[in-house]
């Protein structure tokens, strides 16, 4: 059995995709690069100014025409809140052709939701900040698949959308 990570980078491997490049009023900072590295790599997201914050990941290869969820780990500071949405989002076209939010998580595992075929534009992944200057959101162990898999990662590693170990690929996502 096969089980999908659809996520890019899952590890936050340097060499890999990471959101950051782009961010809006946040600055980003990787667990990923902690000495000695985290079992558990993720992202943190600290607001610069009040306002929206966010950074995204363009996901080409996520399957169309398919339900699939979100999941991941989050602590935010005391109070911390997104000023739009959810911490973790998935943002692509809907039928009608309006860009939007698809799925999104403020922890645990989202509500499933479908990609259109419709459009070719990559959707995007995209990692909110807190709606305060100063205030961090820590999030690790993304997830991007379908219920099923998500459901298996939760039997082989209990409170976790997967262990670290079971994402080995730095791109492309993992198949344990």
């Amino acid at each position: 059995m096969y089980l999908h990570n659809f996520y890019l980078n899952p590890m936050f491997d340097p060499s890999g995709p990471r959101p950051g490049a782009d961010a809006h009023n946040c600055t980003v900072g990787y667990v990923s690069e902690y000495k000695p590295p985290s079992l558990y790599p993720g992202v943190n997201l600290t607001t610069i100014n009040d306002g929206d914050g966010f950074a995204q990941v363009p996901h080409p290869g996520l399957p169309r025409e398919t339900p699939l969820v979100l999941a991941a780990n989050t602590y935010a500071d005391e109070g911390g809140r997104p000023l739009y949405g959810s911490w973790l989002e998935c943002w692509g076209y809907d039928r009608s052709g309006t860009w939007r939010t698809l799925g999104g998580t403020n922890g645990g595992m989202s509500a499933e939701f479908t990609i259109p075929g419709e459009r070719k534009e990559p959707p995007q992944i995209v990692f909110r900040a807190p709606g305060k200057a100063g205030q961090r959101i820590n999030m690790w162990c993304i997830f991007v698949g379908a219920k099923a898999d998500y459901e298996e990662f939760q039997l082989l590693a209990p409170g976790s959308p997967f262990a670290g170990n079971l994402m080995p690929l730095p791109l492309g996502g993992g198949l344990a």
